[in-house]
């Protein structure tokens, strides 16, 4: 069960190794991405593959993911933590194997002696590769006292500088969200944080301008736990910085999460 945000890589990469072991393996794609892995199905008959060993279900997920479970003797899912927990009891149920590569809220630690300009630098691609929408992409950074205002100060004018739009080429530096609707999602992250206190940095807002789905990269300031974006997974271009004393203490606030 693949998701859309690298739906050629995830929704073939991890079949192949069950080919390899002998086994038929049935693809439930997102709705929104169902025609890279199709395509790459076809790839793999045209290269040998027996038709018909590598199947696809399209619909949506509970139209067809209990069948698609129930009839299953291994369960593979990335995606949400609460899709995840849903396939996680059916699987259970079934007393079939699963791996579910969840949600996170992932974490960068800068330390004292970092060369701040790679630091940096290694930050907008974190934090801004494929508009956020990665399953490892920097969505906190905790940054030395002694050093913050250097960092930020390099970070927020490299993100200021990212060329955002949209084109079929590898031009530009960041383009699109997936769907308006994920552009609302991450929209009402960032407007909850800044009523509740946070600062925006840069970026902060939506670009129709661009596309109807384009959002500024954004860098916030003074985010707590007690809004979305300081304890949920946005999954979009949205990144907050946090100050640290110690090393033990940025290992504490990293980790301070429901996601470990």
């Amino acid at each position: 069960i693949a998701p859309w945000n690298f739906p050629f890589a995830t929704g073939i990469s991890d079949a192949v190794p069950a080919l390899m072991a002998g086994n038929a393996v049935v693809l439930k794609p997102d709705n929104k991405t169902a025609l890279s892995p199709l395509y790459g199905i076809q790839l793999l008959e045209e290269a040998g593959l027996p038709e018909g060993l590598f199947q696809v279900v399209c619909g949506e997920g509970p139209d067809v993911g209990p069948t698609l479970i129930d009839n299953a003797d291994y369960v593979m899912f990335t995606g949400s933590t609460a899709t995840g927990r849903v396939i996680g009891e059916r699987a259970g149920r079934n007393l079939i194997g699963c791996c579910l590569e969840l949600g996170g809220k992932n974490p960068m630690i800068v330390l004292e002696d970092a060369d701040l300009e790679e630091a940096a630098q290694g930050a907008v691609f974190g934090a801004f590769g494929n508009t956020g929408q990665i399953c490892m992409h920097i969505e906190r950074i905790y940054l030395p006292e002694s050093r913050y205002d250097e960092f930020k100060n390099a970070f927020v004018a490299k993100t200021k500088a990212l060329d955002v739009r949209a084109s079929y080429d590898f031009g530009p530096d960041m383009g699109s969200l997936v769907s308006v609707d994920h552009m609302r999602r991450v929209k009402s992250h960032v407007d909850e944080a800044v009523a509740k206190g946070a600062t925006v940095l840069c970026g902060g807002k939506p670009r129709p301008d661009l596309g109807p789905a384009f959002f500024e990269p954004t860098i916030l300031e003074g985010v707590t736990k007690d809004m979305l974006c300081g304890v949920t997974e946005t999954f979009g271009p949205v990144v907050a910085l946090h100050k640290y004393r110690t090393v033990d203490e940025a290992v504490v606030l990293a980790n301070d999460t429901d996601y470990g």
